[in-house]
């Protein structure tokens, strides 16, 4: 989850610049920031591609059998 990371990290950047620093971080804050990164970076390709990482594949019935 590297580029969710990096996405999120860049919208917190963001809002705390715009705000000189002077700007309290509240969890409306941090949940409009993540369902922000979340809709950036979450998509099919990403997905299917972080099952290849683990290794972990659904419709691959013989991997989970052996």
């Amino acid at each position: 989850f590297k580029p969710l990371l990096i996405a999120y990290l860049n919208k917190l950047v963001l809002l705390i610049y715009s705000s000189r620093g002077l700007r309290l971080i509240t969890l409306r804050d941090f949940f409009s920031i993540f369902y922000k990164a979340w809709s950036n970076i979450i998509r099919p390709k990403l997905i299917l591609s972080a099952f290849k990482a683990t290794s972990i594949w659904l419709l691959n019935l013989a991997r989970i059998l052996n």
